[in-house]
């Protein structure tokens, strides 16, 4: 008896220690994500009362323009949703979304070959393969990608060009590698599938990629 005491006893004690870490991890995740939350519905408040945008939204197609939604119809869902992270919103499993990360550049292709629509295969190649202003194919209010009201290409997507002495002898549209060397890509460490991943949600595949997570916070869809 003294020697089975002597193995249960520590064995109930690791057990009531462990509980107990568990049940505060899970207490400090909801105290984390209800701080989160009021932050961010602070902010939306802060927003709301403010002067300094006031465009009315677009009703005739709800996903012509990132930028028109007003704060009021704003969705942030549940502070505990907030805990599990967009990868549980994603329906997919874990091993998948890790190996999505390994796999990079390849990985979003693969993503976009089996479940993007022509408009986002479109916007893939294009931020993949063609330079900034190349294409001619036009988007909201008859503009081009990377390119100002005129049809310009902005100074920002302007590369200077170098001869073989290290002389600026021209200038370029920026490709993607070029994107990936820009001093704040660098200052963040980013990799070339976040670059990649950072240009295509800049186009019009944005709409492919929030509408299911909206329609999900909603309550409109589980998946």
């Amino acid at each position: 008896p003294i020697g089975v005491v002597s193995i249960a006893v520590p064995f109930i004690v690791l057990c009531y220690r462990r509980r107990r870490r568990q049940e505060t991890e899970a207490i400090r995740r909801e105290v984390i994500a209800a701080m989160l939350a009021e932050k961010m519905i602070v902010k939306s408040r802060r927003w709301e009362c403010s002067s300094v945008y006031r465009r009315a939204p677009d009703t005739k197609n709800a996903n012509s323009e990132r930028f028109d939604t007003q704060p009021d119809q704003l969705i942030f869902g549940k502070a505990a949703a907030a805990v599990h992270g967009l990868a549980h919103f994603m329906n997919v499993p874990a091993n998948d979304v890790l190996l999505g990360m390994a796999t990079g550049i390849a990985a979003i292709e693969g993503e976009f070959a089996a479940h993007g629509s022509v408009e986002d295969r479109e916007c893939l190649h294009y931020c993949l393969y063609q330079a900034a202003g190349e294409s001619n194919t036009v988007f909201q209010d008859n503009l081009k990608r990377d390119c100002d009201a005129r049809g310009n290409l902005l100074p920002s997507r302007i590369v200077p060009t170098y001869d073989e002495h290290g002389t600026v002898n021209g200038e370029r549209p920026m490709r993607l590698r070029d994107f990936l060397e820009h001093p704040n890509s660098r200052k963040a460490q980013l990799e070339e599938a976040h670059v990649l991943a950072l240009r295509v949600y800049s186009t019009a595949a944005f709409s492919s990629l929030n509408t299911p997570l909206r329609k999900r916070a909603s309550g409109e869809s589980d998946r």
